[in-house]
């Protein structure tokens, strides 16, 4: 009886470090546009290039009018934008999110400067 509830115990150990192992390690792709967009009737337009790092996955300089695409495994991803200006000064953001096992998320750049919420979207 005693060694019937070990193996159980142990099967029930093995399959919860198999999920976690899962969770921590599926890759996401997250794509990170630097486009023109509408949130709530305001447009915003995107003007300068933008330097990102994505969960320390560097996609180096985003133009204006592109998307790329960063795959990063886990379920905390932190996102680092410095947008620099024509006149040569620079303004930083850096934001965190998460998301589940069989998410993908698209990062507006433009609206993550601009707006609090509507910079992220998860698919």
């Amino acid at each position: 009886m005693k060694r019937n509830v070990i193996r159980i115990a142990l099967v029930v150990v093995l399959v919860a470090l198999g999920f976690g192992l899962y969770v921590l390690g599926k890759e996401h792709q997250i794509f990170v546009d630097n486009k023109d967009i509408v949130i709530n009737g305001v447009e915003y337009k995107s003007e300068n290039t933008i330097k990102v790092v994505v969960d320390n996955v560097d996609l180096e300089e985003v133009k204006k009018g592109k998307r790329k695409v960063a795959y990063t495994p886990g379920p905390w991803h932190k996102i680092t934008a410095v947008e620099i200006l024509p006149d040569g000064t620079t303004r930083e953001v850096e934001r965190k999110f998460t998301l589940s096992p069989n998410d993908a998320a698209v990062v507006n750049l433009v609206a993550l400067f601009e707006v609090e919420d509507g910079w992220l979207a998860i698919q």
